[in-house]
């Protein structure tokens, strides 16, 4: 699942309300689209979080389509998203962005119960669905 976040020079805009769900790894997937001030930078996705009063970091290092999966470590609660990229000449030009958050919702399907009921959709609709329309019209995109 991919989730298209623009980054307009050092502000990244993240999708209203933008929610997700603990417990998924390698599903969902930040497609971050970067002006080209970004190439030839090794760029990093910082998500920090405050876990029992200790503040937790994972960066995650974008891939070549400027993408990387959300961190199947994420907690219930808030999460905020910044990037860092590194280039130049030893490491000389460093980019940054403003600190975004997102809110990372708990799970309600547990493993041990196999009751067989899968009639538990309770009209929740804490994601957000778009369409291809959608996100080209949001990420400016003819």
């Amino acid at each position: 699942m991919d989730i298209f976040v623009k980054v307009d020079g050092q502000k990244i805009v993240l999708p209203t309300n933008m929610k997700v769900v603990t417990g998924s790894s390698n599903f969902v997937k930040l497609v971050f689209t970067l002006a080209t001030d970004w190439d030839n930078m090794s760029v990093k996705a910082i998500f920090t979080q405050i876990v029992n009063g200790e503040k937790v970091e994972t960066k995650k290092t974008l891939d070549e389509y400027n993408s990387c999966y959300i961190p199947s470590t994420l907690e219930e609660g808030r999460c905020v998203l910044t990037l860092y990229g590194v280039g130049g000449i030893g490491g000389s030009t460093k980019a940054t962005t403003n600190a975004v958050d997102f809110i990372v919702v708990k799970q309600n399907y547990d493993p041990e119960d196999d009751s067989g009921d899968d009639d538990d959709d309770d009209g929740d609709s804490d994601l957000y669905v778009a369409t291809n329309d959608e996100v080209k019209a949001y990420l400016g995109i003819t």
